[in-house]
């Protein structure tokens, strides 16, 4: 078979499709919010400057602000160009879940199924759509899953280097994702028990340790800058765990959709190790982190366990092959019924002409066929030298198999009703104000209408800088408008911080200057709410409003200078 041929039969293909389709659709609508203008303000800045900036602050995601500085380099930061590698990363994210589906449950129909169910949740589209690291953490874990379940089908040094790899990138991108490590150590364990190579457990240890080496720069300088970065994280309490499940899966429908068809592929005869390989997957990292966050500090965050979800479609895609393989059988068994020949009212003649004749063929065949040897009618496998028997023949008459496409048909309803059911959630994550409240683009807006040449600008900082209000409106600037910050000593660039340094003495950072523009938080009609002090005390000496307007969640006010005030 050709190539294209074999892409379009490759279990991977429609999944990513499907998935980068929803992650494009309207990817440009939500407002940038304060972490992507994090994502932008460190992307855009000279190497050496982002270097010394993460000596300081966000090594944990170093990583990522390195790979976008290199896209932005070639492809601009339009909001497209910025949140397009967490589109691509998450439709990639969906053909590894699709391929390790395959390697767990054998089914393509498991296969497409979880590839899928993935794009269906909500949270998938809206991290897709989101300059954050989220998406390629989830990618690289899911790359990894599949790449442990080739090592432990075949081990081999290649093999385990490629998951060593995955591992290592997902770690130097998110230190939090190391905890997939819990559930990979089930995997491992049970594929060895269930009779796989032991060669695996001489393999793994190793193949993690070289996963390791690459993160410990990274958790040094994330243990170091910890207490600044994730103070806001509240404690991980029990009614914390219970309803994290929800705001994972991003609706309580899909959650609920989700547990049904893990049920069903956990009571799939013949298959209840797989099942039970990826609900540890799933789970296992959630309660880990959950553990660890009982301490002075917390991780427990829906974003940072997003890397848990292709192994909750795999575990899914399980079930809903479990729910058609159930739904063939019952088929068969209503059609069996409707024959003539089969069902128990038939007359008792031809019932006994359709048991007698096979029996009487098969003591013929027996008599007749020459005896063989044990083993023969078995093909063996030349990779692993072991017999397998050759297939049963069907035992369904030709004229009650069902045509491919009709045997997919219960596979593709099941995926659709749990589509149907994020719905409300698909389309909230892509409102104008789906991740902030705050019109950064508007406060630029007007701005740019009223600028002139030599304006300052005031953004409100100090305990309110984690908004990026400053980064927030100078990103939708247009390229002719820069007016220059006031009442900072340093700019974020300059001090290595992601916000600037404030003025010790507000007042001698003011300057020549004779207009300038206040960008607070809020929408009352002082135009110095929300600034420290000092500041407010400093402008209202030399200035006076001139004009105070608001766009949604920010108070955009113009200030000139009194006559006669130095």
């Amino acid at each position: 078979m050709s190539s294209p041929g074999r892409a379009l039969r490759s279990v991977w293909l429609s999944p990513a499709l499907v998935t980068l389709l929803l992650g494009l659709y309207r990817i440009t609508t939500p407002e940038l919010w304060r972490d992507e203008f994090s994502s932008w303000s460190a992307a855009t800045r000279p190497l050496p400057q982002l270097f010394a900036m993460l000596g300081n602050v966000d090594a944990s995601n170093g990583a990522y602000y390195l790979v976008l500085h290199a896209w932005t380099g070639v492809f601009g930061d339009s909001v497209l160009s910025l949140r397009l590698p967490s589109a691509l990363a998450m439709a990639a994210a969906a053909a590894f879940t699709a391929l390790a589906a395959l390697r767990w449950f054998g089914s393509r129909v498991a296969a497409v199924a979880a590839g899928l169910l993935l794009a269906d949740l909500p949270n998938v589209s809206a991290y897709a759509q989101e300059a954050r690291s989220y998406a390629i953490v989830t990618c690289a874990v899911a790359a990894g899953t599949w790449c442990l379940l080739r090592a432990l089908e075949r081990p081999c040094p290649a093999r385990w280097a490629w998951y060593a790899l995955c591992t290592a990138l997902a770690g130097v991108f998110h230190l939090v994702s190391l905890s997939s490590l819990a559930g990979q150590c089930v995997v491992v364990a049970l594929a060895v028990r269930s009779g796989r190579d032991t060669r695996a457990l001489r393999w793994f240890p190793p193949a993690v340790l070289a996963a390791l080496l690459p993160t410990v720069p990274v958790m040094l300088l994330g243990q170091r800058q910890s207490g600044r970065q994730l103070e806001w994280i509240a404690v991980a309490t029990r009614y914390r765990l219970r309803t994290f499940w929800p705001e994972l899966l991003g609706s309580s429908g899909v959650m609920c959709a989700f547990l049904l068809l893990a049920a069903a592929a956990l009571a799939w005869r013949g298959h209840r190790s797989a099942a039970v390989q990826a609900a540890a997957a799933a789970v296992l990292p959630v309660l880990g982190v959950w553990l660890v966050s009982q301490g002075r500090t917390s991780y427990f965050v829906d974003r940072y366990l997003l890397f848990t979800l292709p192994a909750w479609a795999a575990l899914a895609g399980g079930g809903v092959a479990a729910v058609r393989a159930a739904a063939q059988a019952l088929g068969v068994r209503v059609a069996l019924w409707g024959t003539p020949a089969l069902r128990e009212d038939a007359p008792l003649r031809g019932r006994k002409k359709q048991r007698e004749r096979p029996r009487a063929n098969a003591d013929a065949g027996s008599r007749n066929a020459p005896r063989t040897p044990e083993g023969a009618g078995r093909v063996t496998n030349s990779r692993r030298g072991a017999a397998a028997p050759f297939p049963a023949p069907s035992r369904t008459p030709a004229r009650l198999r069902t045509a491919p496409g009709l045997a997919a048909a219960p596979a593709l309803a099941v995926v659709a009703v749990v589509g149907l059911l994020g719905l409300p959630e698909q389309r909230a994550v892509r409102y104008v104000t789906a991740r902030t409240e705050t019109d950064y683009r508007g406060a630029a807006r007007l701005v740019a209408s009223g600028y002139r040449a030599g304006d300052g600008i005031v953004a409100v900082a100090g305990q309110k800088a984690w908004m990026m209000v400053g980064a927030g409106v100078a990103y939708h600037l247009p390229d002719g408008v820069r007016p220059r910050p006031l009442l900072i000593a340093e700019t974020a660039a300059r001090a290595e911080d992601l916000f600037p340094s404030e003025c010790p003495v507000p007042v001698r950072c003011i300057g020549d200057v004779s207009r300038t523009w206040v960008v607070t938080i809020g929408t009352g009609d002082d135009p110095y709410q929300a600034l420290p002090a000092g500041q407010a005390g400093a402008l209202r000496a030399v200035f006076t409003p001139s004009e105070v307007r608001h766009v949604r969640g920010l108070t955009v006010s113009l200030l000139v200078r009194a006559r006669g005030r130095a």
